[in-house]
């Protein structure tokens, strides 16, 4: 059975699989298929996912409704966080050769997937994503037509997909959608063929098989979650989803395999029911709240490159801190920046007359025993690049004293979802609600009645009513829940979690409760106290940031002109893009930055690529080398972020081939002094702004050096306390918009 392999029909990565299976990601596409007439398969999709606004083809999918797409589980759980996932629909060929395509490519705002689903190569492969706005159906955006449950699948069937046409384990991807006709193969043949083949393997009575086992023909990676499809009395119907298969594709005597749609949860199950949600909407049978109602809350914001929305709520502790949920902070992905929008009620300001201040988070302390997720102890202090200005719209929230029981009828603030379905409604304004508390004995029979066992905790606050119709919901988290007291208004409690679809009858919502901190939590309110005494904060004015830039002020260089430059990328499942430059030392080590392998996010893959100067390669004259990262080596002294000893190699896996476009780069004799004029050469933002602007061509630019005493004094100016070294070399000139973007970024 030597070189074959279990494929998930997605993209690049490897991992294991028990027994002596290996599970592989190629990306392809369908082996032995021809090109798709444009409009033959209006229902079938490209999901696309990727980071920083770049996205490219993962898997495919079929449209249920204007709403829904239909896809393979392992779509999603095979891929890293952060990233964001779209569709476009209409589309037959990529390239959209001859311009009469109309793609409508929409963001996916939700991803759900069958609750029996463990992942990799298993059965129930099935997930469904909901779009963020709805499709635009015509003649060339069609939804699917599902079996009747309890159908036979036999015969022949057809398959449509974007996949590899590769019998062999290096995949060709073409830019049309292929197709091709395909026999059904009975579960009991195909056990007895996949067995001959791989010995033990996952194939269960829900999958469908197709052949033909001849060889030459079959599913590929990039084809996952594609539909195959069947003509019946009905017309063509979707009878399974891509799932899994052999490598290389079109392997004799291996059959693909797809999940059978008429055996899983979109007929079957309810979605969402009873599941705890912990992330993003707003409250659920409130009202909208005065301007100035609440100056304490703030919207705290998340996002990458310049881009932020609301992912949970806060409250502001002094003019440097605020207060949230522990699970706001955890929850997100890596990388990001995260900010706090005080002064705000009306998202969109529609009076103008709103003064919001907008400030970078720069320090995030999570409770050292929360677990993450939906636990006990979900609280966490945000510390703030700059202090807030106090106004009347901009105000501390008061705390309970140690120990106070809260009872009676409590006030709850957020921005999160209106909507009693598992749909959010998004408002823009800031509601508010009064809730009843109840008790913890009750709240724990009523969450055992609707899901079993559950975290709830003694330092927890439950508010309802049971009788449903009001809560809070996913985007409240991390907000208050208050309470008038004789002292005035108090933040009682943390919006943590609760049941979706929010509102649900006997459901209460869970709060991280405030006033018993100091006994239960280990002190960790006393860390808040002391913030509110002194206003603690410490020196933190520098981040490293992958922002995917250029040279400002550089032009673009020629071909060979910078034969000794790479471009270093990262990336998961065969997605790379640009993170950073480096320059070859020999054919095995390239020379980077430290920044650039201690800020990248795990897991992941580094890549070189050689020889490139347009990243398009539009010419098709650049013949580049792109070799994978086995060693990663950073300077000892390096302490990470921006600090001093920034520096680092990077072994290749396989040696690179020297050429014209591919050379070794010099090194100054040790103890030079380097003075006058420099070329920096790079592929960093051209703008002068912090909104970036990518350009395809390798940039260049003459930049004079700048004296470290000079380098110093500018430094303290524009920022005070900065990490210049001795073994630093600064460039300018001061006075013009030149210089490197994108790598160091300063606040």
């Amino acid at each position: 059975m030597k070189g074959l392999f279990l494929l998930l029909l997605t993209l690049t990565v490897v991992w294991a699989y028990p027994s002596k299976i290996l599970l592989s990601y190629t990306g392809g596409r369908i082996v032995g298929g021809e090109n798709a007439v444009q409009g033959e398969f209006p229902f079938i999709v490209s999901i696309r996912w990727g980071i920083f606004g770049s996205a490219q083809h993962v898997c495919a999918g079929s449209i249920l409704n204007e709403n829904w797409i239909l896809t393979a589980g392992h779509c999603l759980t095979e891929l890293p966080f952060p990233g964001t996932m779209e569709i476009v629909a209409g589309m037959t060929d990529m390239k959209n050769s001859n311009g009469l395509e109309k793609w409508q490519t929409i963001k996916v705002v939700e991803r759900i997937l069958y609750p029996d689903y463990p992942g990799g190569v298993q059965p129930n492969d099935i997930a469904l994503l909901r779009l963020e706005s709805p499709l635009e159906l015509n003649e060339n955006v069609q939804k699917v037509a599902l079996p009747v449950k309890g159908t036979e699948t036999t015969g022949i069937t057809t398959l449509a997909g974007w996949g590899s046409t590769s019998s062999t384990t290096s995949p060709v991807y073409p830019t049309d959608l292929q197709r091709i006709d395909l026999p059904i193969v009975p579960l009991s043949e195909c056990d007895a063929a996949l067995t001959s083949l791989i010995g033990s393997h996952p194939l269960a009575d829900t999958n469908i098989c197709t052949g033909p086992l001849t060889g030459g023909i079959s599913a590929c990676g990039g084809d996952s979650g594609g539909p195959l499809i069947q003509k019946t009395a009905n017309g063509i119907e979707q009878v399974g989803i891509v799932s899994w298969g052999i490598v290389p594709c079109g392997t004799r005597g291996a059959p693909s395999v797809y999940t059978g749609v008429i055996n899983n949860f979109i007929i079957d199950h309810c979605w969402g029911c009873g599941i705890p949600n912990f992330t993003g909407g707003r409250i659920v049978g409130g009202e909208n709240a005065v301007q100035g109602e609440f100056p304490y809350i703030v919207s705290i914001r998340w996002g990458i490159l310049g881009t932020s929305q609301h992912v949970c709520g806060g409250t502001i502790l002094n003019e440097r801190w605020v207060l949230t949920a522990g699970h706001c902070v955890t929850e997100l992905p890596l990388p990001g920046t995260m900010q706090i929008v005080a002064g705000m009620t009306d998202m969109k300001n529609s009076n103008g007359l709103e003064k919001w201040q907008t400030i970078k988070v720069v320090e995030r302390i999570v409770h050292p025993d929360y677990q993450g997720g939906v636990n006990p102890n979900d609280i966490a202090l945000l510390r703030l690049e700059t202090a807030l200005e106090l106004n009347e719209n901009v105000q501390k929230v008061a705390l309970p004293a140690k120990g106070s029981e809260t009872s009676g009828t409590t006030i709850l603030a957020g921005w999160g979802s209106t909507s009693t379905t598992t749909n959010p409604i998004m408002p823009t304004d800031l509601q508010r609600i009064d809730l009843p508390v109840v008790g913890l004995k009750e709240c724990d029979a009523a969450l055992t009645s609707l899901v079993g066992t559950h975290p709830l905790a003694d330092t927890n606050i439950c508010t309802g009513p049971l009788s449903g119709g009001y809560s809070a919901c996913s985007g409240d988290s991390g907000g208050p829940l208050l309470q008038k007291t004789a002292n005035g208004i108090e933040q009682v409690g943390i919006v943590s979690w609760g049941i979706v679809p929010c509102g649900t009858k006997g459901a209460p919502s869970v709060y991280t409760g405030v006033s018993n901190f100091e006994r239960k939590m280990k002190g960790f309110l006393s860390l808040i106290l002391v913030i509110i005494t002194t206003g603690a904060a410490h020196p933190n004015k520098f981040h490293i940031g992958y922002s995917g830039g250029r040279i400002v002020g550089g032009t673009n260089a020629a071909p060979g002109e910078f034969p000794y430059i790479v471009s270093i990328k990262w990336g998961f499942i065969g997605l790379l893009q640009h993170v950073c430059g480096g320059s070859i030392l020999n054919e095995n080590w390239i020379l980077t930055a430290g920044h650039c392998l201690t800020e990248l996010p795990f897991p992941g893959t580094i890549k070189i690529v050689a020889g490139m100067t347009d990243k398009y390669n539009s010419s098709g004259l650049e013949n580049w080398q792109v070799i994978k990262v086995i060693e990663r080596i950073v300077h000892p002294d390096y302490a990470g972020g921006v600090n001093p000893n920034d520096i680092a190699l990077l072994r290749l896996e396989t040696p690179l081939e020297l050429n014209a476009n591919v050379q070794t780069v010099n090194l100054p004799v040790p103890g030079s002094l380097t003075q006058g004029t420099g070329i920096l050469a790079g592929w960093g933002s051209t703008s002068t702004t912090t909104n970036i602007s990518l350009p395809d061509n390798l940039q260049r630019v003459n930049v004079t050096i700048v004296d470290l005493d000079m380098c110093n004094e500018a430094l303290n100016i524009l920022i005070g306390d900065h990490p210049l070294a001795t073994t630093n070399v600064c460039s300018g000139p001061l006075s013009l918009e030149v210089g490197a973007c994108s790598i160091i970024v300063t606040h």
